[in-house]
């Protein structure tokens, strides 16, 4: 435990320091973009990295407090039963959820509605703002009730085999969220519809064949309602996959553009990096879990005070081993990216457009084109602008057969 707390306020505090050491502008990001427009988008990125990493401390001196104070086990008295269990567990990650949600909420106000209107990404009220933040505060304290009262009632009733049970859970519940999020989560939050534009539709039907695919429905979504940034997703797994364009990706770019987005976005597919991320996020859940047991054993909690601890010390251990895990996973990111990035540039074989398409994503989304080196290599879940357009400038069409 030591060890994870030495790590997680090591990074959090590298985090901190690199957001405040100056930068300056390369020759490369200069040729691409005009000065004011790297100024501008440096100035919104120190802001936004400065708020995450105070965030990240509020929220470790939350779980350092909530270890040393009873929170839920004086409701329960008597002997540990597996309906108490459920029940206390249950309590205790909406509880959680809560408080989480109540100490960061100035900090996610700043970050995710102040300064987005500032910088003119964003011309949501308040209000708009604040039933989105509400949404995922209810989803928050679902997950954490399920997630609470499941592992309450394994730590009782599975005192030998819960990391292995819970392991097993956690990758059913992956897939499950995976599979109804294109279908059931995401229109909680935006209005989606099928795309229409019949050139556009062209275009991929014509990407789809050079690449012999089935790419299931193509949607819009109506992110101009909220924003002004541009982007694209896939998202879903077997029958629910889908890609998902920006209504303000097609209404800003060229029909080139919007094309190799969605190249790319095929490239998540054909290589199945929905799948692959949830195998190695298990990997880790299996290693945090073992890890866990042989620390604290394998005996079923004697009372609701021993069982809550139990539960607030693995919410500790696995929020600290997760940040601590940030690097690998971000790398693992960034390969399924570059991977896709030159599926892209196979299927359109076309570099120019890739170049203007990064330049245009950066700017319509005021991206830090070269974010301070601890966090390129912390958490950046995507190549840089620059590192993108670089790999489009070095790319080679492959040799025509004869």
């Amino acid at each position: 435990m030591k060890v994870l707390w030495a790590l997680s306020l090591t990074f959090a505090l590298l985090w901190l320091v690199s957001a405040f050491i100056p930068t300056s502008h390369s020759e490369e990001a200069l040729r691409r973009f005009d000065e004011e427009h790297l100024n501008r988008a440096n100035d919104r990125a120190v802001r936004g990295y400065i708020a995450s990493g105070v965030n990240t401390f509020i929220v470790f001196g939350l779980l350092w407090y909530l270890s040393k104070r009873p929170i839920a086990s004086g409701v329960f008295r008597g002997r540990v039963t597996p309906t108490g269990a459920l029940w206390m567990g249950i309590l205790l990650g909406i509880g959680i959820s809560l408080l989480m949600a109540i100490v960061t909420l100035p900090l996610r106000i700043y970050a995710g509605f102040v300064l987005e209107r500032q910088f003119g990404l964003s011309g949501v009220s308040f209000g708009v703002w604040f039933v989105d933040y509400l949404k995922n505060v209810g989803m928050n304290a679902l997950t954490y009730a399920v997630a609470g009262g499941a592992v309450a009632w394994a730590f009782v009733c599975l005192p030998r085999s819960w990391p292995w049970v819970l392991s097993l859970g956690y990758v059913v519940a992956s897939v499950f969220i995976a599979f109804i999020y294109p279908t059931v989560i995401a229109p909680v939050f935006d209005e989606f519809y099928p795309l229409e534009d019949q050139a556009i539709l062209s275009d991929i039907r014509s990407l789809t064949d050079r690449a012999g695919m089935e790419v299931g429905e193509v949607l819009v979504m109506k992110a101009s309602a909220k924003t002004t940034r541009v982007n694209a997703y896939f998202a879903g797994v077997g029958a629910s996959r889908q890609v998902v364009l920006y209504d303000n990706l097609i209404n800003t770019h060229t029909r080139e553009q919007v094309s190799l987005v969605v190249a790319h976005e095929m490239g998540h597919w054909k290589y199945g990096h929905v799948a692959k991320g949830l195998a190695f996020s298990a990997v880790g859940v299996v290693g945090v879990l073992l890890a866990f047991s042989m620390t604290v054993g394998r005996v079923p909690p004697s009372s609701y005070g021993s069982l809550e601890r139990a539960l607030l010390l693995l919410l500790m251990v696995s929020t600290l081993a997760g940040y601590v895990l940030s690097p690998a996973s971000s790398f693992i990111s960034r390969r399924f990216e570059v991977a896709s990035d030159a599926y892209s540039l196979e299927l359109t074989a076309d570099p120019g457009t890739f170049i203007s398409t990064q330049v245009n994503l950066s700017r319509g989304n005021l991206s830090d084109v070269e974010p301070p080196l601890f966090m390129r290599w912390f958490a950046w879940t995507h190549p840089t602008t620059l590192e993108r357009i670089q790999a489009a400038e070095r790319w080679l069409p492959p040799p025509k057969t004869p």
